[in-house]
């Protein structure tokens, strides 16, 4: 079973329940998490990621959903991550690429138009 497995099954069962709390107050429901997920998976697809890799990753920053939702979507796609300090032979970056070979994931990647947000109750 992959880890996103439970994910995608509650954003069949309780879609519009909040997964995530955003450090900006907002929430991000199951069912928009799961697209996001999708969503960055594409992305990572079509940048030549393939399952068995190893990705340098970093989750920390002031909006720790993006880093969350990408390390979801390299799991699905049966990518390991680690450090980016570590030797990987790819990194991903949320912001323009900095060396050869880094893997942009932008706001726009993981905000696609079907993900809404809202602010948290």
């Amino acid at each position: 079973m992959n880890i996103t497995a439970p994910l995608r099954r509650l954003a069949r069962i309780i879609p519009d329940v909040p997964a995530i709390i955003r450090a900006d107050d907002t929430t991000i429901s199951f069912a928009a998490l799961d697209r996001a997920i999708d969503a960055v998976a594409r992305r990572l697809l079509e940048a030549g990621l393939c399952a068995g890799e190893t990705i340098g990753l970093g989750i920390t920053g002031p909006d720790e959903s993006r880093g969350l939702i990408t390390a979801l979507a390299l799991a699905r796609l049966g990518i390991a991550s680690s450090h980016p300090s570590l030797p990987a032979a790819r990194r991903i970056v949320f912001a323009p690429p900095a060396q050869p070979g880094d893997v942009a994931v932008d706001d726009d990647t993981l905000t696609p138009p079907r993900l809404s947000t809202s602010p948290s109750r």
